[in-house]
């Protein structure tokens, strides 16, 4: 019985020695690439003529942090999105801080977009904004060289933008809450008879779902941090969505970017079939 108590103690040593040395290296691992990326982020602007030789861009593209969020480079990577005309981005993170902070969001965006701006001429843009919160409300922005709203959610709308961008801001109740609230609905419909059975299909759930109702699923996901994890994002918008990964979008360069979107330019989907 000694016997055996001092092997399992010898056991849990080496497994806490294990865990610690793989803890360590994972550490370093990432303050190394943090690292390399602050040293390597000169290189603020995305090459636009990169993009247009590509075949395909993503229609709607998904951030999911997995790591503390610096709204400066969050900022960076939407203005990305805008120049490489992509017209949706979902951003979702565990904890609800993009939802809890959008004010601070909106105006680093809206900092970084007058920036790149002068920096680059880039055209107005028309913004349109979705926090699915329960007081739900749209902002739709837009502006010369300014980008509205401010804090108090100021702003206006106006023709001439030859820019638009749709940001949705989501966390874990906006997917499985709302898979599992459209096929109540739907079982409802179909017990008391205001639907068939047979008239229940793929299109019929997707209608009835409220998160990202009327855009597009996203086509490309990106995951930022060191967790091998989707994180409970929608689970049925991403059932044929192509999954990428980055280290981290803190001080992220314009290439790390490009060099996703030359992946997903380069995957043919199937979609199944």
């Amino acid at each position: 019985m000694l016997s055996m108590s001092l092997t399992q103690y010898l056991l849990l040593v080496i497994l806490w020695l294990l865990h610690t040395t793989v803890t360590i290296f994972l550490n370093i691992s990432s303050l190394t690439k943090t690292f390399v990326a602050m040293m390597t982020s000169s290189n603020n602007l995305l090459d636009v003529d990169m993009v247009r030789t590509l075949p395909k861009i993503p229609q709607h593209i998904a951030f999911l942090f997995l790591e503390d969020i610096s709204f400066p480079d969050l900022a960076r990577l939407l203005v990305w999105t805008v120049m490489a005309d992509i017209p949706v981005v979902s951003l979702f993170d565990p904890r609800g801080e993009l939802k809890a902070r959008q004010d601070e969001l909106l105006l680093a965006v809206r900092k970084e977009y007058v920036r790149q701006t002068a920096a680059d001429k880039i055209p107005p843009l028309s913004l349109s904004w979705r926090p699915h919160t329960n007081a739900e409300t749209v902002v739709v922005t837009s502006g010369g060289s300014y980008m509205y709203p401010d804090a108090n959610g100021n702003g206006s709308s106006s023709g001439g933008c030859e820019k638009s961008l749709t940001v949705s801001l989501l966390c874990p109740k906006d997917g499985k809450d709302d898979v599992v609230k459209a096929a109540q609905d739907i079982s409802s419909d179909v017990e008391t008879g205001r639907l068939n059975l047979s008239d229940v299909s793929e299109q019929l759930v997707g209608d009835r779902l409220k998160t990202n109702k009327s855009l597009p699923d996203p086509c490309l996901l990106v995951r930022f941090g060191s967790i091998a994890s989707n994180a409970n994002f929608l689970p049925w918008q991403i059932r044929l969505t192509e999954m990428h990964h980055l280290a981290t979008h803190k001080r992220i360069a314009s290439d790390k970017l490009l060099e996703v979107l030359f992946k997903y330019a380069k995957c043919h989907q199937r979609f199944g079939k």
